[in-house]
């Protein structure tokens, strides 16, 4: 192209005249190409375009450019060209059917370097001028191509402040920066409310112009957040106009919202209500509302949401994420309803879409930070009972963020809410025995309902946990049917769940609190019968053989899972009693045989069916750990003798399990006491004699495993003693 006869030709002529000549002739070339009809106007355009770059590297341009008087001398004929360089780029896009792909390519990149180029020499107040001006052109797609420019300068400018080293380096970086002073505000307000009357236009048929114009809007509010009131302006305009058929534009808008709560932060407060008002309505005409707050909420399940529907979504959590982190003091009037959608829709609460399950995750956190606990803790609490109607994902979330709350609690707060907080979670731990339909998984919204308690323990004293302690213990033991003196296992399962979370949290802290349970951790390892099961006679019909041996089997299944809990809180109970201020003499005499006796418990037929059940294995690993650490204890042969023969009596079973067990006990024990256990030898070596001629290979290996590892404690062979 450069040896094109008009080319050279056009170059020479400039290269005659100074700049302050031919500069002011760029902008007039542009518009007359623009305004021609001919056919070889692409060609012409194309040189025009090449020749104007070429133009732009003039040695002397650039340096006079240097200077501030030269740099405003042309400040109009910037302005122009912009305009020019513009409408030229939309004019070849137009003409695609006359221009062929190369061409028209070239020519976009020929626009765009030059703009880059002319808006790094331009004052901001003649950029945001020219922006204005093409905003109020006829042609939509000019005002759609001006949108994106200004866009992409204005991240161009945040780009350069983030990498200011870097944008020394890269002049064609820091040539694109427009910075808005004091000297531009007025140019940059009046850029506003023209993109306003876009955004505002009734009729405008072009969405894609009201959705380029929301989108500057917010670009222009995150890269240059001042306290213009124009922002304020702005806000209160676009805020009707939330809930607008077009998902599109509303979601645009709703983000935008945000964009400029942030900037303008408490000067938002007097739009706050119309803001939430319609958020919140849009939010629950696409997503379905399971409490029922909203009588026009919608009726499709979160698995029918299109990808705009989950977008306006998005939009929402994300400005309202926003508002609580700049007002999570004056949200109140609000929390019944963002409560109601962060942790009771399924959208948001059941990890469907993992986006919308991110955000809303960021506004259940930012709730229980922003918010002072006196204001949300009543709404919070108030949403237990919708949030069992709805789910275990719901209950679970709502605890959660109870747990969350507790943890930015002071003092003073704790002081004044933990007895509240402590017998919310009370009535909650009763769901086992209550068994709603609407439940699935109990062990998750336990676990839930514990850590909130435990987070809440953690921050108590001696003196105000103690009462609380005991008031659950009583509940735990409380007969709950009338008819009958038995025991709730549902309540004893999930209490003894919580002193194992109490336990392992506060260790030797809570060790001492084991007095208290002691009576009924040897009732629930002794008994069958005590605890709501039944010994039933004669039956008068198979329908009521088939309900009794259901209830029976439900039991069953009950008390093996309560036996393995007390089994574990004992061995953490043993694990961190340093001072044996519970396993002395007496208590270690009244413990051993009823944990012994788990030896010969025979597990449900269908444990290894039921998700809530632990498997034989566990519990075995339990009985294990628990005598184990009881010898270990102990610290003395006294109780260690009575110990090791009641192990070796349960390996005389017929059974194999027992047999193991009793094994695995006194490897335990050989391997913890080392050179202690060798008092405990002589008693042992007899039954290892028996157990190395059982029929069951299991039982020989571990025994010849044990025989050669006391062997090795005691420094013998103990071959001639078996």
């Amino acid at each position: 192209m450069s040896q094109e006869w008009e080319y050279g030709l056009a170059v020479n002529v400039l290269d005659q005249f100074s700049y302050k000549l031919w500069f002011p002739c760029l902008s007039k070339l542009l518009k007359n190409i623009r305004v021609h009809e001919k056919q070889d106007l692409h060609l012409m355009l194309h040189l025009a375009m090449r020749l104007i770059l070429f133009k732009l590297q003039d040695t002397e341009l650039n340096f006079e450019l240097e200077s501030e008087e030269a740099a405003n001398s042309i400040q109009g004929s910037l302005g122009a060209l912009m305009e020019e360089v513009i409408l030229c780029g939309v004019y070849a896009r137009d003409k695609k059917r006359d221009i062929c792909t190369d061409i028209t390519k070239e020519v976009r990149d020929f626009a765009n370097t030059i703009l880059k180029t002319i808006t790094g020499w331009m004052r901001a107040s003649t950029y945001l001028m020219g922006i204005t001006l093409l905003l109020d052109h006829s042609d939509n797609h000019v005002k759609r191509k001006t949108l994106r420019i200004l866009s992409e300068t204005a991240r161009g400018n945040s780009l350069v402040q983030k990498n200011q080293r870097k944008a020394r380096k890269l002049k064609h970086i820091s040539g694109t920066t427009i910075k808005v002073d004091k000297s531009s505000g007025p140019y940059f307000s009046k850029l506003c409310l023209k993109i306003l009357e876009l955004i505002d236009r009734v009729g405008d048929s072009d969405t894609k112009v009201k959705v380029a114009a929301i989108s500057s809007l917010e670009t222009l509010a995150k890269e240059y957040p001042s306290d213009n009131p124009v922002y304020s302006n702005c806000l209160a305009t676009i805020i009707d106009q939330i809930g607008s058929d077009e998902a599109a534009v509303s979601s645009a808008l709703i983000h935008t919202v945000g964009s400029l709560v942030n900037v303008i932060g408490s000067k938002a407060l007097p739009q706050l209500p119309l803001i939430m008002k319609n958020i919140m309505l849009m939010s629950h005409q696409i997503s379905c509302c399971p409490s029922g707050n909203y009588a026009h909420g919608s009726t499709r399940t979160a698995a029918e949401l299109s990808n705009q529907d989950i977008t306006v979504l998005l939009s929402a959590l994300t400005t309202i994420e926003v508002i609580v982190e700049k007002l999570g003091e004056f949200v109140n009037p609000y929390l019944k309803e963002i409560l109601d959608l962060v942790v009771l829709h399924p959208e948001c609460s059941t990890q469907m879409h993992a986006k919308l399950d991110a955000k809303a995750a960021r506004v259940r956190e930012l709730l229980t930070v922003k918010v002072p606990v006196r204001l949300i803790l009543s709404p919070l609490l108030n949403l237990y009972s919708l949030t069992a109607n709805c789910g275990d994902a719901s209950l679970t979330l709502a605890f959660s963020m109870l747990a969350s709350l507790v943890g930015t609690m002071d003092r003073l707060a704790v002081g004044t809410y933990h007895s509240k907080i402590y017998e919310h979670c009370l009535a909650a731990l009763d769901l086992r025995r209550q068994h709603p339909d609407s439940l699935k998984n109990i062990n998750m919204v336990e676990q839930s309902i514990i850590h909130a308690i435990i987070s809440l323990t953690m921050k108590l004293t001696e003196g105000t946990f103690r009462p609380l302690f005991l008031r659950t213990l009583e509940w735990a033991e409380a007969e709950v049917d009338e008819s009958s003196s038995k025991k709730s296992l549902d309540r004893a399962i999930v209490f003894y769940k919580l002193v194992n979370k109490l336990a392992e949290k506060h260790r030797s802290l809570f060790t001492p609190y084991f007095k208290y349970l002691l009576e009924g951790s040897i009732q629930y390892l002794s008994e069958d019968d005590a605890l709501g099961g039944s010994k039933h006679k004669k039956k008068k019909t198979k329908l009521v053989d088939v309900q009794v041996e259901q209830k029976d089997k439900l039991l069953g299944l009950k008390l093996w899972n309560l036996r393995a809990l007390v089994l574990k809180s004992l061995h953490q109970c043993f694990l961190y009693d340093n001072d044996q201020k519970i396993l002395d003499s007496s208590n270690f005499q009244v413990l051993l045989k009823p944990i012994v006796s788990q030896f010969v418990v025979e597990p449900p037929k269908s444990v290894e069916s039921v998700l809530d059940a632990p498997s034989i294995e566990e519990v075995d690993e339990t009985i294990i750990l628990c005598l184990g650490q009881m010898a270990v204890t102990a610290r003395t042969d006294v109780l260690w003798k009575p110990l090791n023969h009641e192990v070796l009596m349960q390996t005389r079973s017929d059974e194999v399990r027992p047999k193991m067990l009793g094994l695995k006990v006194i490897r335990y024990m050989v391997q913890h006491l080392k050179e202690e256990y060798v008092v405990l030898v002589p008693e042992t070596i007899p039954f290892l004699g028996e157990l190395l001629e059982d029929v069951e290979l299991p039982v020989k290996t571990l025994s010849q495993e044990i025989l050669k590892e006391m062997e090795t404690l005691s420094g013998e062979s103990l071959q001639q003693y078996l």
